[in-house]
């Protein structure tokens, strides 16, 4: 497949496309089934990696990289990154340890978990929180949405206010639309393919019809 003029590009699909982009390079864009094979076969491949852990930009970076070489350069590979933990992060650098490792593989099924966590990181007090939280062994059971009564939550122990009320944490129980999971960076990236094979096949089309 050969890359078209960006002239062409421009008239036929206006901003959808950007200066750099040729969606196939000079190979066939590989179908969904074989991106998805190739995520799953890289973070299977991964050491103390299970399914459900927190990704990050580093992660991301490395598979739109062998993406490419595959024959799809994702147009919106920025908007993965800015949606993705920058390997700085401070969550990042406390779940990627022996006992971030051991707290995630026990919350994985709690639903916005890492949504949580990140705003708990961000509030006043909150990453001295996540720092103890991850010591405990029974860490868990504060993250489970299904906890028994009476235990805490794990906003709840935040420090309080000077008038001893509990800080509250705007929208802690709703999504940020981050990406921090497999599933979840599978999805979006699913979503981007589907765009990326409509807009080459724009291009296809227009070029063929105005071959002579």
């Amino acid at each position: 497949m050969k890359c078209f003029s960006y002239s062409l590009v421009f008239a036929l699909l206006g901003s959808l496309l950007g200066p750099a982009s040729c969606l196939g390079e000079d190979k066939e864009m590989p179908t969904w089934r074989h991106i998805e094979e190739f995520v799953h076969r890289y973070l299977d491949g991964l050491s103390d990696y299970k399914k459900g852990d927190l990704l990050s930009q580093g992660h991301v970076a490395k598979m739109t990289a062998h993406m490419k070489k595959m024959g799809w350069r994702v147009r919106e590979e920025k908007r993965l990154f800015k949606d993705t933990l920058p390997d700085s992060h401070f969550l990042v650098q406390q779940l990627h340890t022996r006992h971030g490792h051991r707290f995630m593989r026990n919350v994985q099924r709690h639903p916005q978990i890492y949504s949580k966590l990140e705003r708990i990181s961000s509030a006043h007090g909150g990453r001295a929180l996540v720092r103890d939280l991850l010591k405990l062994p029974d860490a868990a059971k504060y993250a489970n949405p299904n906890r028994a009564r009476g235990v805490p939550q794990m906003k709840d122990f935040l420090p309080k206010h000077g008038n001893s009320r509990q800080p509250q944490i705007r929208d802690y129980n709703k999504p940020t639309g981050k990406i921090y999971t497999e599933d979840q960076l599978l999805k979006r990236l699913k979503e981007m393919h589907q765009r990326d094979l409509a807009a080459l096949a724009q291009i296809q089309t227009a070029s063929a019809a105005s071959a002579p």
